[in-house]
């Protein structure tokens, strides 16, 4: 796979979101490890890693080459070369910030090391994994760790760092004076547990699944305390849950098919029945080349009516403005412009538009995810008095919540798409713990019907005016 797309997560846009009630402030600040520590941590190790990571080793100056180096050790222990892992983590390890996550876990790391190539300073180095338990990223660390091992996490409260250092702890008790944790201080959180000893066995193919889908994924996965085995390539032979995609479209495969993705045909269909009756007496719909196939069936739902003149437009950069300005010249302003796509899309049609049309003439958009891109000051004049409709987005309390604790791990901005593999181990988490209430869904979702392969959501509606969401409200999709 290019190495692009393999780390395409890592280097997302800059996107400043701006809530109803909350502005969420983004550091302008250059972060300064290109990589997220998190990230490699906990990943399935491939080769590209392996390739990314000696790349980052010899273009960068410190501290950026020492993190790299041990995340390298880290895919060592993984692929169990553990002399190599433990020749990297004796160079680099004490080069990297004192009580910071690699370091922690870097320390756990080359205690594995010493411990499967029977070397005597195994004890030594757990006694200095102990003096960390009272740092902040220690849980983080230990959880990371017995991911990195493919190890249950905990069993009977116990994380696997604990069984495998048990032999050690009375030396660290008598050696050290250093107090032994509680197992309280590892104890999962009730909403956490799940059946403990039962792994979650995902297939991700990464060949199709958008990449921030799959960061979004692991992310719930760490997160929930989870104990689980993820596979991106190779056989699926051993997995209980698949999760492919085929054009834009998500499956989750357990013996039966549920589609996660956005169905904007849906979306459509809601979208009309909300303005039917309110459009003027021409329709445009401008899309994208890869909306067409959209734009195509919106046009055809309207005409059915037989109540509007409507036409289809691609955007392009200069021409679809020529095409406009003969709808203005025929029709003025007795129009209403739709454009259906990303977000991203959106930002590029709709200031072109507003160069010939003014706010007499509506404005609609139907898109994935309602960010607060339109509210940021480079674009905000032009969405005045625009009515937007998408299926989740990232200003509601418990998204923007995700938005944090996303940025916090991956030291980036997501995308809409992690929401849906977010949302993903969420139902699968929901499953494995056979809970009886409903899981708080991100991307939209409002009910799982899998007897019936219904994974159904809601449109929410947005009125932009005086550079400010004056109307929100959630519309059933059917």
């Amino acid at each position: 796979m290019n190495l692009l797309k393999e780390l395409i997560l890592l280097f997302l846009i800059s996107i400043l979101f701006i809530g109803c009630s909350k502005k969420i402030e983004i550091s302008t600040e250059t972060k300064k490890t290109p990589f997220s520590a998190y990230y490699f941590a906990i990943k399935n190790p491939t080769y590209q890693d392996y390739t990314t990571l000696n790349k980052y080793m010899n273009l960068y100056d410190p501290p950026v080459k020492y993190e790299a180096a041990v995340e390298l050790a880290g895919y060592y222990v993984k692929t169990k070369e553990y002399a190599k892992a433990a020749n990297i983590l004796q160079r680099y390890l004490s080069k990297i910030d004192d009580n910071s996550f690699l370091r922690i876990i870097g320390t756990m790391w080359l205690f594995a090391s010493y411990e499967h190539l029977n070397n005597s300073k195994a004890s030594d180095i757990y006694k200095d994994i102990k003096l960390y338990e009272n740092i902040d990223e220690y849980n983080n660390a230990v959880k990371a760790f017995c991911i990195s091992l493919s190890e249950p996490i905990y069993i009977n409260n116990e994380s696997c760092l604990d069984r495998m250092g048990e032999k050690y702890n009375k030396n660290v008790e008598d050696g050290l004076g250093v107090k032994k944790v509680e197992k309280n201080n590892l104890k999962m959180k009730d909403e956490e547990k799940g059946s403990i000893n039962e792994t979650l066995n995902i297939f991700i193919n990464k060949i199709n699944i958008d990449t921030n889908l799959m960061s979004g994924a692991l992310l719930a996965l760490y997160k929930l305390g989870l104990d689980f085995k993820v596979a991106t390539e190779g056989s699926k032979a051993g997995y209980k849950y698949v999760v492919e995609g085929k054009g834009e479209d998500v499956y989750l495969k357990n013996g039966i098919n549920l589609k996660f993705s956005w169905d904007f045909n849906k979306a459509l269909k809601v979208f009309y029945e909300h303005n039917k009756n309110n459009f003027k007496s021409v329709v445009v719909i401008v899309s994208k080349d890869s909306f067409i196939e959209k734009a195509v069936y919106l046009k055809m739902m309207i005409e059915k009516s037989n109540l509007y003149k409507v036409r289809t437009i691609t955007y392009t950069e200069y021409g679809f403005q020529d095409d406009l300005r003969g709808i203005y010249n025929k029709y003025g302003n007795d129009v209403s412009i739709i454009s259906v796509g990303l977000e991203k899309d959106i930002v590029d049609i709709l200031p072109l538009i507003r160069f010939i049309f003014t706010y007499k003439v509506p404005f609609y958009a139907v898109v994935e995810c309602f960010s607060g891109l339109f509210l940021e000051k480079y674009y905000v004049d032009y969405f005045n008095y625009s009515n937007i409709y998408a299926f989740t987005d990232f200003i509601s309390d418990e998204n923007y919540s995700f938005y944090t604790k996303y940025k916090e791990f991956y030291g980036t901005k997501p995308k809409a798409e992690a929401l849906i593999g977010y949302d993903i181990i969420l139902y699968l988490s929901n499953l494995k713990t056979e809970k009886k209430y409903m899981p708080q869904y991100l991307s939209g979702i409002v009910s799982i019907n899998a007897e019936s392969e219904e994974v159904i959501r809601t449109l929410r509606y947005y009125y932009i005016k005086n550079n400010a969401i004056q109307y929100y409200d959630e519309l059933k999709l059917f």
